[in-house]
């Protein structure tokens, strides 16, 4: 296994995209020697070239600070990720278009086990990359990542957050009955031009699915600090959110009620929905909020 995928990088082969929406795959032998893709190797069992598909949130802000311009984009249609195992570099590309890429010499000694940072010099500016593996009470997930890209100059921001992995192929979603999922959330809060932190240690989500009705529910409750005086919290709140699940496809999206802006965009991860991961990006009064939360079915 390459060194990449080991901290937590998985991507999916690129000629296999079209047949396999999305998912990348190792391979199992039967007895008789034939060869069969396993659409459901966990992530740390991919090796090799990658692509990764995903659901994202976009947030533009300007010079100051301010937002001024947000969307979402269901599975499939976020940036892709894509690892180059000779030369052990990536490439984030939107809509076909190549948006950076991020060599060795990019990785920040800030990475982990379970994410991996790329920082860089970009024209007069910078640009970004952090690859995360969604952890839920202290346990990474098998399936499911989380992927931010920022690109920043004198002119302001803008960031793609998104999340994706091994999605849950669209004859293996369940179409019945329900799901709860134990989860785990975190993002930041703009408020009056300071960025405060909500960690998951503080925060909670809690996340539903009815597959038969195809819809999802949702809430994010955050509370968090400015990293100066971590030791002040502050509540932001309790938002409540409602979705719905693409019909024969694994990705989902919606809204909170009573905010503004992209609202969440998401994937059901490994066979049959075991995990799910989304990605979210509101107003609320004078908050500017983004964020990922991450799950596991109960």
């Amino acid at each position: 296994m390459n060194r990449a995928l080991r901290m937590g990088f998985s991507v999916v082969g690129a000629g296999l995209l079209s047949l396999l929406a999305g998912c990348a795959t190792t391979t199992e032998t039967g007895g008789g020697g034939d060869v069969a893709p396993n659409p459901y190797a966990t992530l740390d069992q991919l090796t090799g070239n990658q692509t990764f598909q995903s659901a994202q949130v976009r947030v533009q802000r300007d010079a100051a600070g301010a937002v001024s311009a947000t969307g979402a984009e269901s599975f499939g249609n976020g940036i892709a990720l894509s690892y180059d195992a000779a030369a052990d570099s990536y490439t984030v590309s939107n809509a076909g278009t190549k948006l950076d890429s991020f060599a060795p010499s990019d990785l920040q000694a800030s990475s982990t086990s379970s994410s991996r940072v790329y920082q860089k010099t970009a024209g007069t500016g910078t640009a970004a990359l952090t690859v995360a593996r969604g952890v839920v009470g202290g346990v990474p997930l098998s399936y499911t990542q989380f992927t931010t890209y920022v690109a920043a100059d004198a002119a302001g921001q803008r960031q793609w957050i998104s999340v994706g992995g091994q999605p849950t192929l669209g004859p293996d979603m369940p179409t019945a009955g329900t799901g709860t999922y134990t989860t785990a959330v975190s993002g930041t809060v703009v408020r009056d031009g300071k960025t405060y932190v909500a960690p998951a240690a503080s925060s909670t989500a809690t996340f539903t699915a009815d597959f038969g009705a195809r819809t999802v529910a949702t809430t994010v409750h955050l509370i968090g600090s400015l990293p100066t005086t971590p030791e002040t919290t502050v509540d932001f709140g309790t938002v409540t959110g409602a979705g719905v699940i693409e019909r024969n496809a694994s990705g989902f999206t919606g809204a909170f009620t009573g905010t503004t802006g992209a609202g969440f965009a998401g994937v059901f991860t490994g066979s049959a929905a075991q995990e799910m991961g989304y990605v979210f990006s509101y107003g609320k009064g004078a908050d500017q909020v983004t964020g990922t939360v991450a799950g596991r079915k109960n």
